[in-house]
């Protein structure tokens, strides 16, 4: 990429940061958590409207977008023999507690950040894709291949719209996440799902839970435990 093309897509950025901004926060206020299956809304009603919410957003740039399945859309620009996709949600975990900044779904900018629940993971990955793409068009870069925007709406709670996407849709050449600040970020944190099982009597254990999501890092456990004598003695 030479140097000029560079500075213009610099440019581009700087002029685009405030509207960048905005559409997230827009997609940020829909509180787009998995919900009760429906018909026409396998993963709840929000969730479901997110994806016409994308569609729009898509539209007030000049691209013509199109809901699959119920379960996720695309936004396609451009043609040539190989394709180029970029890969963002627009569904979110639950919002969890203990909110100080603002509201979770009240998105703010504040020194520099936006604070709210959706606007990094992956709503911002989202518009990221669309800009990237709206700037081919604008600055006409040449670029052989045809682009692709793939917005899903089932991410956090078991992919089920990639799934429905390869099985329905010829897949693209190269695919690009815009989902970490590190380029190549191939893993992220470890993850553990376990069943516990003691050879002592726990029978004075009523319940035990804790956390929003299995991909949520977890703040807090509550376990309800009956009072006997023996608990008393431990």
């Amino acid at each position: 990429m030479n140097a000029e093309l560079v500075n213009k897509v610099d440019e581009f950025i700087a002029q685009h940061k405030d509207a960048m901004i905005e559409d997230i926060m827009a997609l940020a206020r829909i509180p787009s958590v998995r919900g009760e299956a429906k018909p026409g809304a396998p993963y709840g009603e929000v969730c479901r409207s997110i994806l016409d919410e994308g569609v729009t957003l898509a539209g007030r740039h000049g691209f013509e977008a199109e809901v699959h399945s119920d379960k996720y859309a695309l936004l396609h620009h451009g043609d040539g023999e190989k394709s180029i996709a970029f890969y963002g949600h627009l569904d979110v975990v639950p919002e969890g507690k203990g909110w100080t900044v603002t509201e979770p779904f009240n998105p703010v900018y504040k020194d520099g950040l936006l604070v709210g629940r959706g606007v990094d993971d992956n709503k911002a990955g989202v518009v990221i894709g669309l800009y990237t793409i709206k700037a081919v068009r604008d600055l006409g870069i040449p670029v052989k291949s045809r682009l692709t925007l793939f917005m899903g709406s089932n991410e956090e709670s078991g992919m089920d719209d990639v799934k429905t996407f390869a099985a329905e849709q010829p897949m693209p050449d190269f695919s690009l996440v815009p989902d970490a600040r590190f380029p190549v970020c191939n893993g992220e944190k470890g993850g553990l799902r376990a069943k516990v099982i003691s050879d002592r009597p726990f029978a004075q254990v009523r319940s035990m839970a804790g956390g929003v999501a299995t991909n949520v890092v977890c703040e807090e456990v509550r376990a309800t435990l009956e009072h006997t004598p023996a608990l008393k003695a431990e």
